[in-house]
């Protein structure tokens, strides 16, 4: 089945901060584990650049926030997909 990751934190450099594992480590880890999918979303330019310098491959634009003329709490979507609708959200943080 295809799928897409998204890379939304510097986890490499977060584990390292607090590990000691070096963070070309963890960004080995990461490359292996995005190149399944079929896109890599980022949400910026300088994001993407970076991860192609860090050889990530197939990145794609995925930008920050909600749009409002669809989303709005006055007059909610009406999605029409197969429900149960499940959404994730999380932060690494300390």
């Amino acid at each position: 089945l295809a799928f897409t990751t998204s890379y939304t934190t510097r986890f490499p450099e977060y584990v390292s901060v607090r590990t000691g594992i070096p963070d070309s480590v963890g960004y080995a880890v990461l490359r292996h584990f995005h190149a399944a999918g079929s896109m890599t979303m980022v949400a910026t330019d300088s994001l993407r650049t970076e991860l192609a310098e860090r050889g990530f491959r197939r990145l794609g634009s995925w930008t920050r926030g909600v749009d409002t003329k669809i989303f709005n709490p006055d007059q909610p979507a009406v999605l029409d997909l197969p429900r149960p609708i499940f959404m994730t959200m999380g932060r690494v943080a300390v």
